[in-house]
C-alpha cells in the first residue's frame, strides 16, 4: 500500500436484524443446540439399543440350536412328519367343504331350490366327504398317542434344565447345602425314544387302510352339475393323487429319521432366516422364524410409503410452485 492509497473500509451488509439475547443466548442459537443436542442424544440411544441386542442375542443362535436337538432328539420331529400328513388330509376336507358351499349356492341362488332342498340334493355329497373325512382318524389317534409321549420326554428334560439353573443360582449364593437337594434327572434320549421308533409297523398298516380307503373313495366321488364345480372336483381329485403319492416319502423320512443325528451349526442359522413360523412359549417347540416379521414390516412399510409419498411429493411442489412468497415464509 502507498501513501496515496487509503485503506479499503468493509462494505456493510445490507440487512442488519436485531437479534433478542436470553442469558447471552440468541434463539437462532437455542434452536441449534436443541436439534445438534437431539442428533447427539439419537445416536447415543442407537448405539446403546445396538450393544443391548448384541449383547442379549449373542446366545440366541446357540440356544435355538438347543431347541432343535431337544426337538428331535425327544421325537417331536417324528410326530411331526406324521402329524403332516394328518394336516394335508385336513386341507383337502377343507377344499371338499369350499366345494360343497359353492354346490348350496349354485342351486340355491337364483330361487331354483329352497335351502332344505338344497340339502337334499347334497346329501350324496355329504355322505362322500364324512367318509373321506373320517377316513384319517387311525393316523390322527396315533399322533394323538405319540404327541403325549413325546411331550412328555421334553418336559422331563426342561424340567431338568430349570434344576440346573437352579442349583447353580443356589451355589452362587453360597448354599452348598441347598444345591446339593436339587436333584436332577438326566433324560436318557435314546431310550426314550425307542418305543415311538417301535410304532413304526403300525403305522405302516394303518397307512395302507387310509390308503385303500381313499383310492376306493376316488372312485366314488359324486358328480355335480356345472363346469365349474366339475372341474374343483376334478383338481381334488388329482390333489387327492398327489397326497397318495406322498405316502411312501412319508414313510422313507421315519425309517431313516435317527434321533442322535446332531443339528449342525448352520441349521440355527438359516432355521431363523428362512423360517415361516414365530412360536414362542409353545408347549411343543420354539420356532424362531423371522420370514413373518419381515412380510409384515414390509406390508406396513408399503402402506405408509403409499399414503406418505403422495402427501409429500405434493406439498412440496406446491411449496415450490404453488405458494404464495408469504406462505413458503410460513412453512
Amino acid at each position: 500500500m502507498t501513501e496515496t492509497e487509503t485503506p479499503a473500509v468493509a462494505a456493510p451488509f445490507a440487512v442488519k436484524k436485531r437479534r433478542l439475547r436470553l442469558l447471552g443466548v440468541t434463539l437462532d442459537d437455542a434452536i441449534k443446540a436443541f436439534f445438534g443436542g437431539n442428533a447427539v442424544v439419537s445416536v447415543i440411544v442407537l448405539a446403546l439399543i445396538t450393544i443391548f441386542l448384541f449383547r442379549e442375542g449373542a446366545g440366541f443362535f446357540g440356544q435355538n440350536r438347543l431347541n432343535l436337538q431337544v426337538y428331535r432328539l425327544a421325537g417331536l420331529e417324528y410326530v411331526d412328519l406324521i402329524r403332516r400328513q394328518s394336516d394335508d388330509h385336513t386341507a383337502l376336507t377343507r377344499y371338499l367343504s369350499d366345494i360343497r358351499l359353492r354346490a348350496l349356492q349354485a342351486h340355491v341362488g337364483g330361487g331354483k331350490l329352497t335351502l332344505e332342498e338344497a340339502n337334499a340334493a347334497l346329501a350324496p355329497f355329504d355322505e362322500f366327504s364324512g367318509q373321506f373325512s373320517d377316513a384319517v382318524d387311525p393316523i390322527r389317534s396315533m399322533v394323538s398317542d405319540l404327541t403325549d409321549r413325546v411331550t412328555a420326554v421334553k418336559t422331563k428334560f426342561v424340567v431338568g434344565e430349570d434344576r440346573k439353573v437352579e442349583r447353580q443360582q443356589l451355589l452362587d449364593e453360597g448354599n452348598a447345602g441347598g444345591a446339593a437337594k436339587v436333584e436332577i434327572v438326566p433324560v436318557d434320549f435314546a431310550a426314550e425314544v425307542m418305543p415311538l421308533r417301535a410304532t413304526l409297523p403300525a403305522y405302516r398298516a394303518a397307512n395302507r387302510e387310509l390308503a385303500a380307503k381313499l383310492a376306493e373313495l376316488l372312485g366314488q366321488t359324486p358328480v355335480l352339475a356345472g363346469p365349474e364345480l366339475e372341474a374343483r372336483m376334478d383338481r381334488f381329485r388329482a390333489l387327492t393323487r398327489d397326497y397318495l403319492a406322498s405316502f411312501a416319502v412319508v414313510e422313507r423320512n421315519l425309517e431313516t429319521w435317527d434321533p442322535l443325528q446332531p443339528v449342525p451349526a448352520w441349521r440355527a442359522l438359516s432355521a431363523f432366516v428362512f423360517g415361516r413360523e414365530w412360536l414362542t412359549a409353545s408347549f411343543w417347540q420354539d420356532w424362531y422364524g423371522i420370514v413373518p416379521l419381515f412380510a409384515g414390516s414390509f406390508m406396513v412399510s408399503l402402506v405408509a410409503l403409499a399414503l406418505a409419498v403422495p402427501f409429500g411429493v405434493g406439498a412440496a411442489i406446491y411449496v415450490n410452485q404453488v405458494a404464495s412468497p408469504a406462505e413458503k415464509r410460513f412453512i
